[in-house]
């Protein structure tokens, strides 16, 4: 068995050395961080990872940002800096649309999973109605009867 396959099997198997080697790769990438930041903006530039990632070209997401006017699908905002995130389902990869990295992250959160997001949009609902009916003056118990 060639050496790799049998560094592959001893990190499956073996929890202790996977500890180190992921040590040993997490170290690696702190000390070398500004380098992979540096080549990630890079592929980013050229759209290389759009296509390894989500399967599109540049002319794909470009016309995508043009069909949402250039703003997140969800918030309505533009990025100031960065691109928008594009947005997939993880069960079936397909696109949904692009995002602001913290729209994309907030889906993230609840694993895109309906009933939490709808969940927290009600919260976040009755916590307005509490609010606006207490500077009114109207007591909460009238609201929840």
């Amino acid at each position: 068995m060639p050496y790799r396959d049998r560094r592959r099997q001893r990190y499956a198997e073996d929890p202790v050395f996977r500890e180190k080697i992921l040590a040993v790769n997490q170290a690696y990438r702190k000390l070398h961080k500004e380098k992979f930041n540096r080549l990630r903006r890079l592929r980013d530039r050229r759209g290389e990872s759009l296509k390894t990632r989500y399967g599109i070209s540049i002319a794909q997401y470009n016309a995508m940002l043009e069909e949402q006017g250039g703003v997140c699908a969800i918030c309505g905002e533009q990025p100031e800096e960065e691109r928008l995130c594009v947005d997939h389902s993880h069960a079936t990869g397909k696109i949904r649309g692009l995002l602001c990295r913290r729209c994309n992250s907030g889906l993230g959160c609840y694993n895109d999973e309906l009933r939490l997001t709808m969940g927290a949009s009600a919260y976040l609902r009755r916590a307005l109605l509490r609010h606006a009916a207490e500077e009114d003056g109207f007591p909460i118990s009238e609201l929840l009867r």
